[in-house]
C-alpha cells in the first residue's frame, strides 16, 4: 500500500487532467497555434492606433473555415 501523500497527488493529477480535458472539449481553452503571431500582431496595432489616435480603422479577416480567424482575434 502506498502512503497517502503519493494518492493525493495522483489524485490531484487526475483532477487537473480531467479539468484540462474538460476545458479542451468544451472549447473554452484557446488552442495554441503556431504561426499566427504576424497576423496577431498586425490586429494589435490597428487596434492600438484606433484606441490611441483615435483613427477610424476597419478590419477584414477572411480565410477558409478552420484557419484560425477566430482563434488569432481570441488572443
Amino acid at each position: 500500500m502506498r502512503p497517502n501523500s503519493f494518492s493525493t497527488v495522483e489524485e490531484r493529477q487526475i483532477q487537473n487532467a480531467k479539468n484540462i480535458i474538460k476545458r479542451k472539449l468544451s472549447g473554452k481553452e484557446i488552442p495554441q497555434l503556431v504561426g499566427v503571431e504576424k497576423q496577431h500582431q498586425t490586429l494589435y496595432n490597428v487596434l492600438e492606433r484606433t484606441v490611441r489616435h483615435g483613427e477610424s480603422n476597419s478590419i477584414l479577416i477572411l480565410g477558409p473555415r478552420g484557419s484560425g480567424k477566430t482563434t488569432v482575434i481570441s488572443l
